[in-house]
């Protein structure tokens, strides 16, 4: 490679680093796995120490004050970080003050705003600050220790003699900050932050602190964790924790009864913009130390402290128009456009109406006035219609597709377009086959697409493996160096487990762990073609619907086609190695609740990982049910069918002697 082409290339591969790296540590949603990022660096160091003189102070290599950590090292607290029990009616919290009263006469209340944060554990000895943690699963967290330092209004000194103390606090953005870190980052190019919980979660767990040192963020100390001679009650622990020059939950109150205490609450809850941070409730807590030994706790929950959870915020907003989007099964779903509002955090201008049925049960129609909030402070959702009226018109549904014109079906509550040939379903198919977990094609994104698609540059799924440089170089805004990241992208997907390719198909019904299972069983994709619905309904989990959607793809000439393409193209298919299994293998888990240290997918990922099979319903082959807060039907199945029923500690505990 000569100089000209070598000083391209190491200006293209740090820049690919740069990017990576901040999918990764700054937005949480890498596009590439720890192994390909980390070829990426080694490739950079190497043409470094080969060519020194080609090194700049800008390189990735070259980090001033601490090297990004490698990972978060997994710890264990001292003091468990226990969850709350989520109360969310005035009728809860009487009833929990009754539990209180069968065991305590005339208890007094504590009741503090509840921060919308990132919860840590916090460790000083002989008054030096030693240690911090996330909250991870209340058993274990991740080290946090030197992110944590780099935060201005947290002490690293403090005046005490005493052998050990433990803190509990909340990591948070104020208002101030979070709108000059959006300012910065949309300065950047970078994507902003949608609300202040995130950008303080994702801030703190960067894997450079010095990332961390410059989003400003602040902590609240709002627990003592440990015994202190002389302190009895718990605004007597948060008094003395002020002396020391913590930051504190100074905004709590004291209910001499339960009748104050939901005064304070309401009152809380009035004058709750005046807090510099984020709330999303408050929590009750029994203010004696004594009497919350005497309460306990269950294996959840300490019984002397609930968190009543504010209802979600609604707003009121004009609806200006309703969007309609084609969907990769054809399915139409109309889409809420009104005035910008400000909403649990962030910017809202679009929900999702549903289907006619919801459209009808609301009377909705454009101009009218509909009161929006965040389904689980998430997702925005329409609530109701101000403007409900049994005389007026009501938004119909046209039956014809928005993106080819061709007459659309009415199929139970949904609208659908069959056209085979719709470009509309054929870019959400490319959007689904792209995906991260589907072929994991990065750089593919909505625009791309529509233009590769309205050029006729890519007709079905195969023409991806087919696209030229010259192709890519004629369509708007794609230049050589946009070109040659797509490329590479493109090869890289050459090479992809078989459970993501059956998925990225995106065949009716077969989802993630459908493939997954299936997989499993039939490991050659050749074997496709010949299997009969008898033959998946044999898998353990697989019903009639997939058997059937997955036998009728395969026997579609249209698809072999399409399939063989591919192969052709040179893209080959893996399957996970047995060894890969281990503890696992041959158990079935099922899941119900929310969990504490993972998300949904990440725990199906941990099981599967370790060779267990994950049930979305419970039956009397499932091996264990593991629950989590707010658990359901699935509990009651288990207990009457007899399966096993572990919590998340269990769980971890299962882990853990595996490593041992």
């Amino acid at each position: 490679m000569n100089l000209l082409n070598l000083k391209k290339h190491l200006k293209d591969l740090k820049e690919k680093i740069r990017y990576h790296s901040y999918k990764y540590y700054t937005v949480d949603n890498p596009e590439l796995s720890d192994f390909e990022f980390d070829n990426l660096m080694i490739e950079l160091k190497k043409i470094e120490e080969d060519n020194p003189n080609l090194i700049t102070a800008d390189s990735p290599t070259q980090i001033v004050g601490h090297l990004p950590l490698n990972s978060f090292k997994k710890v264990s607290h001292d003091f468990k970080m226990d969850s709350l029990q989520d109360v969310f009616s005035y009728d809860e919290i009487y009833a929990f003050d009754k539990r209180v009263r069968e065991i305590v006469d005339n208890p007094t209340y504590i009741i503090e705003p509840k921060i919308d944060g990132l919860s840590v554990s916090i460790k000083y000895k002989r008054g030096q600050y030693f240690f911090a943690a996330t909250r991870g699963d209340g058993f274990t967290g991740e080290d946090v220790t030197l992110n944590l330092a780099t935060i201005k209004n947290f002490p690293k000194k403090i005046n005490s003699s005493l052998e050990e103390i433990n803190i509990r606090g909340e990591v948070f953005i104020s208002e101030e900050s979070f709108i000059d870190l959006n300012k910065d980052m949309s300065a950047k190019g970078k994507p902003i932050f949608k609300n202040k919980r995130n950008a303080a979660a994702g801030s703190l767990r960067q894997k450079d602190p010095n990332i961390t040192k410059n989003r400003n963020l602040s902590v609240c100390i709002f627990n003592l964790q440990n015994d202190i001679e002389n302190i009895s009650d718990h605004h007597s622990s948060l008094d003395f924790l002020k002396s020391l020059g913590f930051l504190v939950s100074s905004y709590f109150m004291i209910g001499e009864n339960i009748s104050k205490s939901v005064k304070i609450i309401e009152d809380i809850y009035m004058n709750r913009k005046m807090y510099p941070f984020d709330i999303d409730g408050v929590v009750i807590k029994v203010d004696n130390f004594d009497i919350r030994k005497v309460l306990g706790k269950t294996n959840k929950f300490p019984k002397w402290a609930v968190a009543y959870k504010y209802p979600a915020e609604e707003k009121t907003t004009k609806l200006l128009d309703i969007e309609l989007n084609v969907g990769r099964t054809g399915a139409i779903t109309p889409t809420a456009i009104f005035d910008s509002i400000d909403l649990a955090g962030s910017s809202v201008r679009r929900a999702v109406l549903h289907n006619q049925d919801f459209i009808d049960l609301h009377m909705i129609n454009i101009g009218d006035i509909l009161v929006i909030r965040k389904a689980g402070d998430i997702i925005p959702e329409v609530v109701r219609n101000i403007n409900k009226n049994d005389n007026k018109d009501i938004y119909k549904i046209p039956m014809i597709c928005p993106e080819c014109g061709y007459t659309c079906i009415k199929e139970d509550v949904l609208i659908k377009c069959v056209n085979e040939f719709c470009k509309g379903i054929f870019k959400k198919s490319l959007i689904h086959f792209v995906s991260r977990d589907g072929m994991n094609i990065s750089g593919f994104g909505e625009g791309l697409i529509d233009k590769l698609v309205s050029l006729d540059l890519v007709k079905d799924l195969s023409d991806i493996y087919y696209l030229t440089d010259d192709q890519l170089l004629s369509i708007p805004n794609i230049e050589e160096k946009s070109c040659f990241n797509i490329r590479e992208s493109i090869e890289k997907s050459k090479t992809q487990d078989l459970y993501r390719f059956l998925f990225s198909l995106g065949i009716s019904h077969v989802g993630l762990n459908a493939s997954k299972i299936i997989c499993k069983k039939f490991n050659n994709i050749d074997m496709f073609y010949t299997i009969k619905e008898d033959d998946i309904l044999e898998i353990d989990g697989i019903g009639t619907i997939i058997a059937k959607s997955f036998v009728d793809y395969f026997t579609c000439e249209k698809n072999i086609n399409i399939v063989n393409k591919i192969k052709l193209a040179g893209v080959k298919f893996i399957q996970a190695k047995e060894d890969r299994l281990g503890l696992f293998t041959g158990i079935s888990f099922a899941v119900t609740g929310k969990l504490f240290g993972y998300t949904r997918k990440e725990i199906f990922n941990v099981i599967e990982n370790l060779g267990g099979e994950c049930k979305t319903t419970i039956s009397s082959k499932t091996n264990y049910l593991l629950t989590g807060d707010t658990t359901g039907s699935k509990l009651k199945k288990a207990q009457k069918l007899g399966v096993s029923i572990i919590d998340e500690a269990q769980f971890n505990d299962m882990i853990n002697n595996k490593n041992k």
